[in-house]
C-alpha cells in the first residue's frame, strides 16, 4: 500500500476536453483535475475525436506538483475530415 508521504500530485489541464487513460486506465473525459499519484514515471494518454491521439510521460516527484497542460489545437494533429 501506498502512504500519504509516497504519493506526489498531478495537475491536468485537456482543451479541449478530452478522454484521458492514465497508465492504461481511462479516466472518462477530463477538462481540468489533480490526482494523486504515487511517485515516479506516469504515461497519460490523451484522446479526442477531432485530433490524432497524444501521448506524454509524466514524473511524480515528493512535494512538487507535477502539471501537464495540453491545447490540442497547438500541440495535436487534427485528423482529417
Amino acid at each position: 500500500t501506498t502512504t500519504p508521504a509516497e504519493l506526489g500530485l498531478l495537475s491536468l489541464m485537456i482543451v479541449p476536453e478530452a478522454e484521458v487513460v492514465l497508465d492504461g486506465k481511462s479516466l472518462g473525459v477530463v477538462a481540468s483535475r489533480q490526482l494523486p499519484l504515487a511517485l515516479g514515471v506516469h504515461v497519460v494518454r490523451v484522446l479526442h475525436p477531432d485530433y490524432a491521439p497524444l501521448q506524454r510521460k509524466i514524473t511524480v516527484r515528493n512535494g512538487v506538483e507535477a502539471r501537464l497542460v495540453l491545447d490540442l489545437a497547438e500541440k495535436a494533429i487534427r485528423r482529417r475530415p
